[in-house]
């Protein structure tokens, strides 16, 4: 494990010390710059999605959006924005998927994390590709998560 990303991430004693410090914050500019794909996955995922991952090494939470959250999505039907919210308190966490409306569609419970307390957002959007040089890469439709600083 790289030592220097390790002491960076303990300086972070909130989630919103990672946010200000690696995703909004600092030399992040709008949008991003690349999408990421698993190889299982039918979904994508930004920049600063990845930059938190990394930071917070929180790949578990990703594991849940392509699982779970992608699932349910798939039988809610096709909306154009959804917000995950993730929420740590305590070393428990709560990851709420809400609609448009703000309405609660889904809630997942993590009974233990070492993230720090705090709250962060992310935006959940289906994207259908409509340029050639995108279709190559998305393939059709895809599930999108980003931070709202890339909207």
């Amino acid at each position: 494990m790289n030592t220097d990303m390790n002491t960076e991430r303990e300086t972070c004693r909130t989630l919103q010390e990672i946010d200000n410090k690696y995703l909004s914050g600092g030399e992040r500019g709008m949008g991003t710059s690349q999408y990421y794909r698993r190889m299982s996955g039918d979904s994508v995922y930004t920049d600063a999605v990845k930059d938190f991952m990394e930071h917070a090494e929180a790949q578990w939470f990703y594991d849940i959006i392509e699982t779970e959250i992608f699932s349910v999505l798939n039988k809610h039907g096709i909306a154009d924005k959804y917000y995950l919210i993730l929420r740590v308190e305590n070393n428990e966490a709560k990851i709420r998927l809400e609609d448009y409306k703000q309405e609660n569609i889904h809630t997942k419970e993590i009974p233990f994390t070492d993230l720090p307390d705090g709250e962060l957002l992310f935006y959940v959007t289906w994207y259908r590709a409509e340029t050639e040089s995108l279709n190559s890469f998305f393939e059709g439709s895809r599930l999108v998560t980003c931070m709202p600083i890339e909207d």
